[in-house]
């Protein structure tokens, strides 16, 4: 005998847990999970109505049958004075289970010890070549873009210069002379 709908909170909110419990339940009773439930309503002939919160204050309207696990959003509006009133009335019923029969949880993570990951660099092209991006990951000028001077004359060295420096983008076009 499996129940209709169970509501849990939302999986994980920080610190140790794993967040694991309501889909390790709703797996156990091959159900859906729906998480961040927003509003429920009943429907005909055992139907429920779920809005769940997306991002951005959008909501979807899931409606569906059979059993469900339905995590709360924390958004859900809190509930109605009457529901604490019945709570007493409520029944629990106890089930005597077998614990041999039941088996050892099997851990869903993997513990790896820490890797540094890799710096995200700014401003380096998404597309282009494997060069072009190791060019930019690295600040490596492209080669063949100039000429090579070794000891220029300064009358010679400063043409060149400008030259690269219009070339990096460094200096804007020359100006052109009025008459």
């Amino acid at each position: 005998m499996a129940p209709g709908l169970i509501l849990a909170g939302r999986p994980g909110q920080g610190g140790d847990e794993t967040g694991m419990v309501p889909y390790a339940v709703a797996e156990a009773l091959d159900g859906l999970l729906i998480p961040d439930i927003g509003a429920l309503a009943a429907g005909d002939a055992g139907e429920l109505s779920l809005d769940q919160t997306l991002g951005r204050g959008a909501r979807r309207r899931v409606r569906l049958h059979g059993p469900v696990l339905a995590t709360i959003h924390p958004d859900a509006p809190a509930p109605l004075p009457f529901a604490y009133g019945q709570a007493p009335h409520g029944v629990i019923e106890t089930v005597a289970g077998d614990p041999a029969a039941a088996a050892a949880p099997v851990p869903v993570f993997e513990e790896r010890p820490y890797r540094r990951r890799p710096k995200i660099v700014k401003g380096a092209p998404s597309g282009g070549s494997a060069a072009e991006r190791l060019r930019a990951a690295t600040g490596e000028a492209a080669s063949g873009g100039g000429r090579l001077l070794v000891r220029p004359e300064p009358d010679e060295a400063a043409p060149e210069i400008l030259a690269h420096l219009r070339r990096i983008g460094v200096l804007g076009p020359p100006a052109r002379e009025s008459r």
